[in-house]
């Protein structure tokens, strides 16, 4: 039992020494990257909004976690979790009851399948702008298409991503007299992500990275105009069943993007069997940013065919920055389909 006790440990210290590599091969291009861009180049777009009501209802606190098909934009390592192939929508209406008139919609769906081989997934992201008519009525709109692929090695999970980005301005006087337009209303860039996910032999603990967008594609009319790198690191740890509480799950997250520094933090439980969960999460940061979250989820399951429908639900509200607006109400469905 001694040598095979040890024979463990030498095991693991060898796959800890590649997680160390694999995390400071992020960290060393995510710097070079940084430090290459941010003293001349003004960033453009594609912010980081969030997606999915599930992690949005705790604060964006998802890297750690990262066990469903949202996992997307939190750590895509993480879908080496997913044991059926699993579906996934959300529509939100951003900053409800702006005094500019204006709208913001986010959209998203997803979709991944695991094999033997991994995990291969596709996810579509969309934010749309449209203003007050009387204000010249211009819209304009970002969608990013997200290929990646997760694997499973000895302890961790590791993942690849491409993410496509397209952005277009709709026509209006607007765009008619401004020369940067002159070229065009629409413009194309792909970036890559990478990631990983460790958990320990308990399952416990678990503790993701990612970095997005590494290349910094530059997506310009005119101007340059590089969609920024952005750093996420996060922890989760699954606590003791408290009350009715059968699944507890507390989490945190940093995020670094264009220097803006984040911290998100936030908390699941699950009673009646997994069936029903409530969440809620607290972000704050600099650049004024702070929000706080709660949201709730239904949980089905269809025993005989081992499909399974869950619905979630999340509102947040800023608590600083933005202002003064109700909030945003977010919903998500996700379905599961067979196991593999």
């Amino acid at each position: 039992m001694k040598k095979k006790y040890g024979s463990e440990n030498i095991k693991g210290a060898k796959i800890m020494k590649k997680i160390i590599r694999f995390v400071l091969l992020i960290t060393l291009v995510f710097a070079l990257h940084v430090t290459r861009y941010t003293l001349h180049v003004c960033y453009g777009a594609f912010e980081d909004v969030g997606v999915g009501a599930r992690p949005m209802g705790m604060g964006s606190a998802f890297c750690g976690i990262s066990d469903d098909v949202n996992a997307f934009l939190y750590n895509p390592s993480g879908l080496t979790q997913l044991d059926r192939l699993q579906v996934s929508a959300m529509y939100a209406n951003l900053f409800s009851g702006l005094s500019d008139g204006s709208g913001i919609s986010n959209n998203f769906l997803a979709m991944a399948y695991p094999s033997e081989l991994g995990t291969l997934g596709f996810s579509w992201l969309n934010l749309s702008v449209n203003s007050d008519p009387e204000r010249a009525g211009a819209a304009y709109s970002e969608n990013t298409y997200i290929l990646s692929y997760a694997k499973f090695i000895e302890f961790f999970s590791a993942g690849f991503s491409l993410r496509f980005h397209t952005k277009e301005y709709s026509e209006s006087y607007w765009t008619s007299i401004n020369p940067a337009f002159s070229q065009g209303r629409s413009a194309f860039g792909v970036g890559f992500d990478l990631s990983a996910l460790y958990k320990t032999r308990d399952e416990r603990l678990s503790i993701g990275l990612m970095v997005s967008d590494i290349n910094q594609p530059d997506i310009h009319l005119e101007a340059s105009s590089p969609v920024p790198a952005a750093f996420r690191a996060g922890a989760a740890y699954k606590l003791m069943p408290v009350w009715t509480f059968e699944d507890i799950t507390a989490a945190a997250d940093m995020t670094i993007r264009d220097w803006d520094t984040k911290f998100h933090t936030g908390i699941e439980g699950w009673l009646e069997n997994r069936s029903i969960g409530l969440r809620a999460g607290l972000e704050f940061g600099t650049s004024y940013f702070g929000n706080f979250s709660m949201g709730a989820s239904y949980h089905l399951i269809d025993e005989i065919y081992n499909n399974d429908f869950q619905f979630d639900y999340a509102f947040i509200y800023p608590i600083n920055g933005l202002r003064p607006t109700s909030g945003t109400h977010r919903i998500s469905v996700t379905m599961g389909f067979g196991s593999f």
